[in-house]
């Protein structure tokens, strides 16, 4: 799904943002892969691969914070974005390899002048692209040509 026409407001009812655990239920705290990093220097500071970040971000989004932790023996930067109300991941690492599309095969898509594969999993869309020996990896709640978009701003 995609949104073409959205307009902005200014204030939004507290109400809308008040999110409480119902009655007998208990909150029980994911798998973490990453720490928060407390600055961009600190998050980066570490890696054997330069950073690159999006020269386009899609209107109103943000950086709202990044991490760099190990999974599966890679060492991985993850920034998170967002604009209030969605938010989008961008993962980098230095394999060149694409991550595995575990609800099917992936479709082609053109980031930019690079060859990419997306793939949907319920609301969240993956795109992802091999660049400059970097593997480079988009997830969230936007559509795959917004994704593509953000994508084609990443120059390694």
């Amino acid at each position: 799904m995609s949104f073409d026409n959205v307009r902005t407001v200014k204030s939004l009812p507290k109400e809308l943002f008040s999110l409480s655990i119902p009655t007998g239920m208990a909150l029980v705290p994911g798998a973490t892969y990453a720490t928060k990093a407390a600055s961009d220097v600190a998050a980066t500071s570490a890696l054997t691969f330069t950073v690159v970040r999006p020269k386009f971000l899609p209107e109103g989004f943000s950086l709202a914070h990044e991490s760099v932790g190990t999974h599966d023996a890679v060492q991985t930067l993850q920034l998170v974005y967002d604009d209030g109300l969605r938010d989008f991941s961008l993962f980098e690492n230095a394999t060149g390899r694409l991550p595995k599309f575990d609800n099917g095969a992936p479709h082609a898509i053109a980031v930019g002048d690079q060859d990419g594969y997306y793939s949907e999993a319920g609301n969240e869309t993956i795109v992802s692209w091999n660049a400059g020996g970097l593997n480079l990896t988009l997830v969230g709640d936007l559509p795959a040509k917004e994704l593509s978009a953000i994508g084609a701003s990443l120059k390694p």
